[in-house]
This record gives structure tokens, sequence and C-alpha cells, in this order.
């Protein structure tokens, strides 16, 4: 099978953007859900 993902993402942006939209938005919920000492952690670790 020779289907390249690479290319089809060029051609097709809007799955792309929706994809990496709902990715970041899940990303927020599930940071905003941990506790606050964990959070602090988590930024420390993180280089922020």
């Amino acid at each position: 099978m020779n289907f390249k993902i690479s290319s089809w993402a060029i051609r097709n942006p809007i799955p792309i953007i929706v994809l990496f939209l709902l990715l970041t938005v899940l990303d927020i919920r599930a940071f905003q859900g941990l506790p606050t000492v964990r959070r602090w952690i988590c930024l420390l670790l993180s280089g922020f």
C-alpha cells in the first residue's frame, strides 16, 4: 500500500487543522483538571 500521508495532508489541510485544534482543546482541559501542585510541577518540568 503506497499511501503518502504527508502529501495527502498538504492537499487536504482542513482535517489536520481540526485534529490539531481538537487535541489542543483536550490537552488544555486535561491540564486544568490536574491538582494545583501537580500543575506547577508539570510547568517546571516542561521548562516554562
